[in-house]
């Protein structure tokens, strides 16, 4: 079971409260074809065009969810990191993403708000179709469409994405 079944059952358990007490934090969403694992290479995949999802059938596209928490896997400790390789915190396994892609900055005591930055990336990084320019973080909110590559996710807080998932 991976983590969108999980939470889709929590969510489906418990009051909107208990799940955010349960689930406090934010979430990458996307919706994605079933990939075969041997098309990841050491390089990443330049891209010639953006997929159009709209035009895929929907019943083809699986939902995923990944937190943006800190894992064991890196060695920075005020980052989320977010790539194709297994030593990310945030694991995204698509040929556009690199191995490193970009980098989450929670917020701390200093600053309340969660910023993203591209670390210089082969596809880039994009906020609601903005890109952005390496190492420069942006400030990103509930809702925002984030794109890493072609890699098309939103945003959400635990109290969005328990709407989403209800």
């Amino acid at each position: 079971m991976d983590l969108y079944d999980v939470l889709r059952n929590s969510a489906a358990k418990l009051e909107r409260d208990a799940f955010r007490t349960r689930h406090r934090g934010h979430y990458l969403v996307g919706y994605f074809r079933q990939m075969d694992a041997s098309l990841l290479g050491f390089n990443t995949g330049k891209l010639t065009a953006i997929p159009d999802l709209e035009s895929s059938d929907a019943t083809s596209l699986l939902p995923k969810v990944w937190r943006l928490k800190k894992s064991d896997r890196n060695t920075w400790r005020h980052r989320i990191s977010v790539g194709r390789a297994k030593n990310n915190d945030v694991v995204i396994r698509e040929r556009g993403i690199s191995k490193l892609h970009a980098h989450f900055f929670p917020p701390d005591t200093g600053d309340a708000s969660l910023r993203i930055c591209d670390i210089g990336s082969g596809n880039g990084t994009e906020v609601n179709g903005e890109k952005l320019p390496p190492d420069e973080p942006v400030v990103v909110s509930t809702g925002d469409e984030i794109t890493f590559g072609d890699t098309a996710c939103q945003l959400h807080d635990d109290t969005t994405l328990y709407s989403i998932l209800k």
